[in-house]
């Protein structure tokens, strides 16, 4: 237990570093870090700390989204975002899953993995403001591939209007 979180968090401080992020992953780090979130004997803690290295891992890195995609670390980043008490642990899954949403084929991934709903969840609780800037991120991903932006809607997001309609400078000002 906390032999596993001190050394995800001083994996973690070399994932923050651009220059560790291939070789963190060409060593199974990335893989690591999805086990960790996958193990229900991980405490919140621990895998907070994995959803936040996975998001710095993915980002702009599209080799480690791919690898992301391809280890299936969607349903536990999922899972945290469900069953957290944490908000903290709710905002470093949501990071983690703005960067798979990002490719196409992963949006579809995550849809399918069910995402959209506990995203939308997220607008009708307590969530901080960061969060839900997250979690706006994401929708906005999805709602640019067709399938996805139809499970968007589907779930109720005509409800959020502001993530579907082109922002024009012209309307700022009414």
């Amino acid at each position: 237990g906390q032999t596993r979180h001190i050394a995800a968090v001083a994996l973690l401080a070399l994932a923050a570093h651009p220059a560790n992020k291939a070789e963190i992953s060409a060593t199974g780090g990335l893989h690591a870090f999805v086990v960790l979130l996958s193990t229900r004997s991980s405490p919140d803690h621990t895998k907070r700390v994995a959803a936040t290295a996975l998001h710095l891992l993915a980002y702009d890195h599209s080799e480690n989204r791919d690898l992301l995609a391809a280890e299936n670390a969607a349903p536990p980043l999922i899972a945290l975002l469900r069953t957290s008490p944490s908000e903290a642990s709710r905002l470093a899954s949501v990071k983690a899953l703005r960067q798979l949403s990002m490719d196409h084929a992963n949006a579809r991934s995550l849809v399918a993995a069910g995402v959209v709903g506990p995203l939308m969840q997220l607008f009708f609780s307590n969530s901080s403001a960061e969060t839900l800037g997250e979690a706006s991120s994401v929708l906005w991903h999805l709602c640019m591939e067709p399938s996805s932006r139809a499970a968007v809607m589907a779930a109720g997001g005509r409800t959020l209007w502001w993530l579907y309609k082109p922002y024009k400078a012209s309307e700022a000002t009414k």
